[in-house]
């Protein structure tokens, strides 16, 4: 979608760039009396909320925003890839501007480079900013990215993890998807099993002041600066004519939504009636954490959910990698007789064995503090609820990042369970105190339990680790997919790289 180059420049340090902060709420406009309305329903300390379980649910969401915007659009992903569900809602954007709305959008550089020409033409649009967080310096090839990577391992090996997506300071979608085909049930190979949250309200403007800190933070390079000094005069309306051409042809795979804008009044007119209504905080990394602060606000804001359960914590993660003293955190928190149930990937499920080969270790340890395993099965029967007709994956994953309390609190974001979220990458989510949302997501944890979605891990009598589903009980090796995938493991479990994963 931003194009492919392949070069051996380095983009100028000194390239100017101008602070811009949130608009006020949108007075007048079609989502401001909807928000208006959900205020008038919930109270004026309250947010609303709903759930987006479902993956063809969370792109629809997203166009529905982009479509009724009217003065501005903010998104930030660690991912956005130039696949069908990346373009097409690339060019609502743009759609979106050519009406006058302000769009920015700031995405981080992991898999950016080869994508700077692309980018730079897109930024040609008078409403439209695109800012990419800490970028490598030289944008030239694969061998060049390694050479500079050791050179400067600890500020490129800080990465922007954030998932957000506000539209007119009224309206934010927050949660664990990127974008791109797996995140929204249009990918042949594998999709996720995701979850995000949209919100209305109070809530929506202290997420645009998030949005704001890294906007204009010195961990950010202008899109623009990536033309390297080249007009590009009318390449701005050739490259979206080419990617809308491109997306025709690939029309079949997002036939489940609108190819043009399109009206969602009867869709957005609905919020007041199915959102529930909560109180929530921002949690969430600062810019620099990672690279030149410590690691607290996330990880810190997160522990303190342990400290406030009476009953039961459920944690759905796909990368579950205790660091630090976490593991005898969760014992202590079994000790207090609190139920302490964990979902997370199998190898089976998994999109990234060298992070598996880092969990697997704990299994054990966890289950002997006291702790319940589940891990989701890569053919469940959930899957059917993720895949966006016409598609169907090979293989269902797991990408959600959440902590429910006593069925009464809530975390939803872009943290995993994981040394890298905490010391290595940036995250924000949301802490919701809204009991019907936090048991709505209870009750799918409970739903991916069952054991037609997942393995219950255990350790028997004679001491072996069990996986029980309703195909049975199995004991090692563990469900996998492939004997290529249990021989990535085994590599890369020798590695010493676990602070890394």
């Amino acid at each position: 979608m931003f194009g492919l180059i392949s070069c051996a420049k380095r983009i100028p340090k000194d390239y100017p760039r101008t602070a811009s902060y949130s608009f006020e709420p949108s007075p007048d406009s079609q989502l401001a009396k909807i928000a208006r309305d959900i205020t008038d329903t919930f109270g004026p300390d309250k947010s609303g909320f709903l759930t987006l379980d479902r993956n063809d649910e969370a792109l629809s969401w997203r166009l529905a925003l982009a479509d009724h915007a009217k003065y501005s659009i903010d998104a930030q992903y660690f991912i956005w890839h130039g696949d069908e569900s990346g373009a097409l809602l690339m060019l609502r954007l743009f759609d979106a501007a050519d009406r006058g709305v302000r769009v920015r959008i700031l995405v981080d550089d992991l898999l950016l480079p080869g994508r700077e020409k692309g980018i730079a033409i897109l930024t040609q649009h008078p409403n439209v900013e695109i800012r990419v967080f800490n970028p490598w310096e030289g944008r030239g090839t694969s061998v060049g990215k390694g050479v500079e990577f050791l050179g400067s391992m600890k500020r490129l090996n800080h990465r922007m993890h954030n998932k957000l997506f506000v539209v007119d300071n009224r309206f934010a979608i927050v949660g664990g998807r990127n974008i791109g085909n797996e995140y929204f049930g249009l990918s042949e190979k594998y999709n996720f099993s995701d979850l995000d949250v949209l919100c209305a309200g109070p809530i929506a403007r202290e997420l645009s002041k998030s949005f704001d800190i890294y906007w204009n933070s010195e961990r950010v390079y202008p899109g623009e600066g990536f033309a390297f000094g080249k007009s590009l005069e009318g390449k701005l309306n050739q490259r979206r004519k080419k990617i809308r051409k491109w997306l025709k042809r690939r029309k079949e795979i997002i036939s489940q939504f609108p190819f043009e804008v399109n009206d969602w009044s009867a869709r957005l007119n609905m919020l007041p009636e199915i959102m529930s209504g909560g109180t929530a905080k921002v949690v969430y990394d600062e810019p620099l954490v990672g690279a030149d602060m410590p690691p607290v606000q996330m990880h810190e804001g997160l522990r303190g959910l342990g400290k406030v359960a009476r009953d039961e914590i459920f944690i759905i993660t796909p990368y579950f990698i205790p660091h630090g003293d976490d593991l005898d955190k969760l014992g202590e928190i079994v000790e207090r007789g609190i139920h302490v149930k964990i979902l997370t990937n199998s190898l089976a499920s998994t999109d990234s064995q060298i992070s598996h080969s880092g969990y697997q270790r704990y299994r054990r340890p966890f289950l002997e503090r006291g702790g319940d395993l589940y891990e989701l099965r890569h053919d469940a029967e959930v899957q059917v609820l993720y895949d966006t007709p016409p598609v169907r994956a090979k293989f269902l994953g797991l990408h959600t990042k959440a902590i429910v309390v006593d069925r009464s609190l809530l975390y939803v974001g872009s943290s995993n369970f994981d040394p890298r979220s905490v010391y290595l990458n940036t995250e924000i989510g949301l802490l919701i105190d809204d009991p019907v949302l936090a048991d709505e997501v209870a009750r799918l944890f409970d739903r991916d339990l069952t054991p037609e979605n997942s393995w219950r891990v255990y350790i028997d009598e004679k001491g072996n680790l069990i996986w029980e589903s309703s195909e049975g009980a199995v004991g090692a090796p563990q469900p996998a997919r492939t004997l290529w995938q249990r021989i990535q493991v085994f590599f890369f479990s020798l590695m010493p790289v676990e602070d890394q994963l």
